[in-house]
């Protein structure tokens, strides 16, 4: 019986120290799995710069990982305050007074073209555009058997980005509450020198950093049979503005490698 008991004891023993062993694997492997944004999607940063205000600056990948980390949550945040404004969108109509101030309404004209005007409801400067993060170089690959320093060539070209369809005269209303480099676009062609690992793959990606305006674009249209400016549906807009002070546009050029070729 007492042979037994020992037994049982050991047993339980022995199962008391396996079950905390593999807990504390699992736990460590839950440590292992959290994912920074420079772990999500193909391929590791070496190295981040970032051209702001047209000062170009090198940080360091925790750096680049807490940027991309808060302008994504900032863009959350907007999304929600952007949302509740485009659904009144419908219920706020075109102004004919704001579109038409430099018309008499009952002035007789045989024809005239649409006119337009941009409210401005918000605006943001910097905000760096984590959706439109892209590849901008060759994709290059050090078959060799030891690392090798390879030169990476880049281009890049960035202008503005609108959700609505534009004209001649939406581009004019633009243009007359934020000034007509609005729609001006930036482009920047180097090659930069990276020391790439064996069997490696490098290149470089472009994340834009530019200027965000949201509002409403309102629009009348002449009629000429009544003489009278007649307001059509608003449209909810949502402009952002390429940034550049010095040549080289705004935004955030990193360097990466992989074991695997990236299929963008």
């Amino acid at each position: 019986m007492k042979k037994n008991c020992k037994k049982l004891i050991s047993l339980l023993l022995t199962f008391c120290v396996l079950f905390s062993f593999s807990l504390f694997v699992y736990a460590d492997n839950e440590k292992v799995d959290i994912k920074s944004p420079s772990a999500i999607g193909e391929g590791n940063v070496e190295k981040a710069f970032i051209v702001k205000d047209g000062k170009l600056s090198e940080i360091s990948v925790q750096e680049y990982e807490e940027i991309i980390k808060e302008s994504k949550k900032t863009e959350e945040k907007f999304h929600v305050e952007k949302e509740k404004l485009k659904q009144k969108a419908s219920q706020i109509g075109g102004s004919v007074n704001s579109i038409s101030n430099d018309t008499q309404a009952n002035e007789w004209i045989p024809w005239m073209p649409d006119q337009y005007y941009y409210r401005q409801s918000g605006f943001s400067s910097a905000v760096t555009r984590t959706s439109l993060m892209r590849r901008i170089s060759s994709i290059i690959y050090n078959e060799t058997g030891s690392p090798a320093t390879r030169k990476i060539d880049y281009s890049t070209t960035q202008g503005y980005s609108v959700n609505i369809s534009l004209n001649g005269g939406k581009k004019d209303a633009f243009s007359a509450t934020l000034g007509g480099s609005w729609s001006s676009s930036w482009s920047k062609s180097d090659s930069i020198s990276y020391t790439i690992s064996s069997k490696y793959y490098g290149w470089m990606e472009y994340t834009p950093i530019m200027d965000n305006s949201w509002g409403y674009m309102e629009c009348a249209i002449w009629d000429a049979s009544k003489q009278i400016w007649v307001a059509q549906p608003t449209e909810w807009t949502d402009l952002y503005i390429a940034r550049n002070m010095n040549g080289t546009p705004d935004g955030i050029y990193t360097i990466k490698t992989s074991t695997t070729r990236p299929s963008y």
